[in-house]
């Protein structure tokens, strides 16, 4: 059994944004995984030569995986996650534990900023590590996942169902649950908590906007599929943007998120307008 670590790698012009994106990945050198990190300039089709999207170069999550996929062996699995993803340091130990009962799994992801991520030992900045204990102890922002793990077998059985979502774009982790909840006997464990952990960033303009041709591609199919094939309904006028939806999310797949904080309406009024404008 062996473990891929599977993402885009593409360079930011954001500081921030790039310091995230190294520590991120450093996260995963630390757990030894294998890495299968391919960076965007190695794939024909994006978001840009695809949807004409000039704000950003996003590749099909379809392409990222079938990279390599001809070197895995049948026992092996996956990690989809997006750049900016942290792994805690008892990622790989108890991810095999779950996946003796399961063929694939989700995590929702914690949230910390920037400064939270990183330690000084004598003078010298180095990487935090988090454990389960740590994430325990921070609530978490939203119904957000970022990262998925399945095995080869899973991925050929389920592949040809799931739509060609691009990654670093909405909606991809919130769709990706329901096949891998329906896949699977009911009552198979398919989640990983206090697993993974992500920088706050503020710059998500892009992502609500519905004139972002990445945003509206992954919205549309992400509808269209939940709709079609899960029977999930949603607020025609705002998509996916509704508490429907969050507390569909927390009663279907045990999220957990308080969709009565304070902030949260003004929140999705302001995404909603957003989008129909």
């Amino acid at each position: 059994m062996a473990f891929y670590h599977t993402t885009c790698l593409f360079a930011s012009k954001n500081p921030q944004r790039a310091e995230t994106y190294s520590a991120a990945l450093k996260s995963w050198d630390r757990i030894k995984v294998r890495k299968n990190h391919v960076h965007e300039s190695a794939f024909s089709r994006n978001s840009q030569t695809e949807l004409g999207d000039t704000q950003r170069k996003l590749v099909f999550i379809k392409d990222i995986i079938n990279y390599r996929f001809s070197i895995m062996k049948k026992n092996d699995y996956i990690i989809l996650s997006n750049l900016d993803i942290f792994a805690c340091t008892d990622f790989i130990e108890r991810a095999k534990e779950l996946l003796k009962h399961t063929e694939a799994f989700f995590a929702q992801r914690k949230d910390i900023h920037l400064n939270q991520a990183f330690e000084f030992i004598n003078g010298e900045k180095k990487l935090k590590q988090f454990t389960e204990n740590d994430l325990k102890f921070i609530q978490p922002l939203g119904i957000n996942v970022d990262l998925i793990c399945f095995s080869k077998a899973w991925w050929v059985k389920n592949r040809s169902q799931i739509p060609d979502f691009l990654l670093g774009a909405e909606l991809w982790d919130l769709t990706y649950p329901h096949f891998i909840k329906a896949s699977q006997p009911e009552g198979t464990p398919i989640r990983l908590d206090n697993c993974i952990y992500h920088v706050r960033h503020l710059d998500t303009k892009a992502y609500i906007n519905s004139a972002n041709p990445s945003a509206r591609h992954n919205r549309t199919i992400a509808v269209k599929c939940l709709e079609e094939k899960f029977g999930v309904e949603h607020d025609k006028k705002s998509l996916w943007l509704n508490k429907g939806f969050t507390q569909h999310m927390v009663e279907n797949f045990g999220f957990t998120a308080n969709i009565n904080r304070q902030g949260f309406d003004s929140y999705f009024i302001d995404a909603q307008n957003e989008i129909r404008t």
